[in-house]
């Protein structure tokens, strides 16, 4: 009998299987749930392999395809390769409508087969490329080409058309870079845990992802700490603008009346 799994489930299957296979290596930089096309899609797991970005979508016995022609037709215009990684219910249907050079793998019984090896295309339009990046590192990349821009350009429009007098050789290393930096730390962190001890538990995919559900509770709990200790400081500071300093008395007091005074307290 075939075990049921869920979409996490198969990932954290297929990650082990790209590990193991060599596909993918330790070094290397995987994101969690990668959104496109200003958020109104997203990829279940993105790997960045030698300058390659490679794309997987996962539908497990639980999903349908009614999405899957629009969502392949987006991934083709920011991913040099398409995977689709599903349940053996849904392959038929696949393979009539998804184009040759997507890959179709077939997930049953926690394996992997590859019904269909598709082949990577390289995205070639800047555009697309350009897209994939943060403004703040669209201007870092124009100002270390030398290209004229204002330091706080918030125009990304304009950046971008700028930036397309770049190569898209050069283009496509910048994205790596940008994409390298912003997730390596949360890829380097799920590495190191993942598979210890031959653990291989689904519940590690939170830390692939800097918006998981246990960093953002992190975040807030930081978050409300540091208000916590502003309010703290400012009514401390506003205490101490208020503290009245009272003059010392004009009135000279006998040293002995003092002593004498001290003695009878202490007897």
């Amino acid at each position: 009998m075939s075990i049921k799994l869920l979409e996490r489930d198969i990932k954290a299957l297929l990650i082990k299987h790209l590990l193991e296979k060599s596909i993918i290596e330790k070094g290397d930089t995987l994101i969690n749930e990668f959104s496109i096309d200003t958020h109104t899609r997203r990829i279940d797991l993105l790997a960045l392999r030698k300058n390659t970005t490679i794309g997987f979508e996962i539908k497990s016995e639980a999903d349908s395809l009614t999405r899957i022609s629009g969502q392949i037709e987006k991934y083709k215009n920011y991913f040099d390769k398409i995977i689709i990684v599903a349940a053996k219910k849904h392959i038929p249907h696949l393979l009539q409508l998804v184009e040759p050079n997507i890959g179709i793998w077939q997930v049953e019984d926690s394996s992997f087969i590859v019904i269909r090896k598709g082949r990577s295309t390289p995205v070639k339009v800047k555009e697309n490329l350009l897209k994939l990046i943060s403004l703040n590192f669209l201007i870092k990349i124009a100002q270390s080409n030398n290209l004229n821009v204002p330091r706080y350009s918030k125009d990304r429009k304009s950046l971008e058309a700028l930036l397309s007098k770049l190569s898209t050789s050069k283009i496509r290393v910048e994205l790596h870079l940008y994409l390298s930096e912003k997730y390596k730390i949360y890829s380097s962190e799920f590495m190191l845990n993942f598979g210890n001890q031959n653990n291989y538990d689904s519940s590690a995919l939170a830390l692939l992802s800097p918006y998981s559900e246990n960093r953002l509770l992190i975040k807030t709990r930081n978050q409300k700490t540091f208000e916590t200790l502003r309010k703290l400081t400012e009514e401390y500071s506003d205490e101490a603008n208020h503290i009245v300093v009272k003059p010392p008395s004009t009135k000279l007091q006998n040293p002995v009346e003092s002593l004498d005074d001290s003695l009878k307290i202490i007897a």
